[in-house]
């Protein structure tokens, strides 16, 4: 979610420093937090997927910056959305 509020910001107000700050937990730790709170965790990993997408989507539409992604996670995209995760998928 951070590096598409990045891009979002970079390509909407390029003259100005941005800096995005993620808590420093784990993937497991966060997924365990946000259970906590009482949301589900398909949510969790379909709203993960959703943003995931939209880095590339939203960037090829001209609403943020273009930013790569590694193959291995473009793989590990395409198999949670085949595991289900795909509820945010644009």
């Amino acid at each position: 979610m951070g590096r598409r509020i990045y891009a979002a910001l970079r390509k909407q107000w390029a003259d100005i420093n941005v800096q995005i700050a993620p808590s420093n937990c784990t993937l497991k730790e966060y997924i365990q937090n946000l259970k906590a709170t009482g949301v589900d965790e398909n949510e969790i990993f379909s709203n993960i997927v959703g943003d995931f997408q939209r880095i590339d989507v939203f960037a090829k539409q001209g609403y943020q910056i273009e930013q790569s992604a590694p193959e291995e996670a473009w793989q590990a995209f395409y198999s949670l959305c085949e595991d289900g995760y795909n509820k945010y998928i644009v």
